[in-house]
């Protein structure tokens, strides 16, 4: 049973953690930081950390600790803790970002403007201070997803013709609609993350943003990126610790997504070579992560 609303709360703001507890910290103290300001309550699930996260946490009174684990993934702790969530808006975040006060404010007020909004996400900015491509993005397509996958347009311009993953032209001082934006940053009113009963668990990482944002979409709501607004982010810090595990994931959340939202409106013979696609090159992947484990021990 999802937990009554408490009108003292504004925003309640999600963390999945695993193994990034200094990363973690500086979320949390910018969350602090904008605590002092905006009624909030953070809810930060550790799942399955061996790096002292848990001990951290237990040290930070103003933040609800969940326990998870390693096998829950992003999904199903995201879900843990949305069960316990109170505020008007839920924020989905990343433990390797840090945010500042008007950042939040920005996009709360957003939401408050404009009540058909159902997700807000800003643009996202790496630590060498380029934006993290996937702030914004389009559904994927077969093609777009192999052209993705190859880097085809690098040495093919002729292929850009085809619609991108990613999202390219926008306007950095205004917020449009996107067909989909980052689960780094991802702000909701509460009840639409309630209509749609959460993030779908099929998708252990990997996927379930999109998958989201799809199911936004489709219920009337629309999804926006606002790019005047800038948050910092640490790409793969936690996804990065597992790579042969996170690259199984990637591809196999793949094929989850294309027969969830895709394979109907295809003819059979694309929907086979789609999934044939998508075993080869993850095999490929995985097994290059393979080879390069060992070769790192035997180094």
């Amino acid at each position: 049973m999802a937990p009554m609303r408490d009108p003292n709360i504004k925003l309640s703001v999600i963390i999945v953690s695993f193994n990034v507890r200094e990363l973690l910290r500086k979320c949390l103290d910018s969350l602090s930081a904008c605590g002092d300001h905006i009624s909030m309550q953070v809810i930060v699930v550790d799942n399955g950390s061996d790096d002292g996260t848990w001990q951290m946490l237990l040290d930070r009174h103003e933040v609800l600790t969940l326990r998870g684990s390693v096998d829950l993934g992003f999904s199903g702790a995201n879900n843990l803790a949305f069960r316990h969530a109170s505020g008007a808006y839920t924020l989905i975040l990343n433990p390797d970002t840090v945010v500042s006060i008007s950042a939040v404010y920005r996009l709360l007020n957003r939401l408050d403007e404009d009540s058909l909004i159902g997700m807000i996400g800003p643009k996202l900015v790496m630590s060498d201070g380029s934006m993290d491509a996937s702030s914004a993005r389009n559904i994927p397509t077969p093609l777009s997803a192999l052209l993705h996958l190859t880097a085809l347009p690098k040495w093919m311009p002729g292929f850009n013709k085809a619609k991108s993953y990613q999202l390219g032209d926008y306007d950095d001082s205004q917020p449009s609609e996107v067909e989909a934006i980052s689960g780094a940053f991802m702000m909701m009113p509460t009840q639409v993350l309630r209509d749609m009963k959460g993030f779908d668990e099929s998708f252990w990482m990997y996927g379930e943003d999109l998958d989201l944002a799809c199911r936004v979409r489709q219920a009337g709501w629309k999804v926006v990126f606002d790019p005047s607004v800038e948050v910092e982010h640490v790409k793969r810090a936690s996804s990065g610790q597992r790579r042969i595990k996170a690259n199984y994931e990637f591809y196999r959340s793949m094929a989850v997504f294309y027969r969830k939202h895709l394979a109907e409106s295809n003819p059979n013979f694309m929907n086979v070579w789609v999934y044939v696609a998508i075993v080869v090159f993850g095999v490929l992947k995985v097994f290059v992560q393979c080879v390069k484990r060992i070769r790192f021990w035997e180094n």
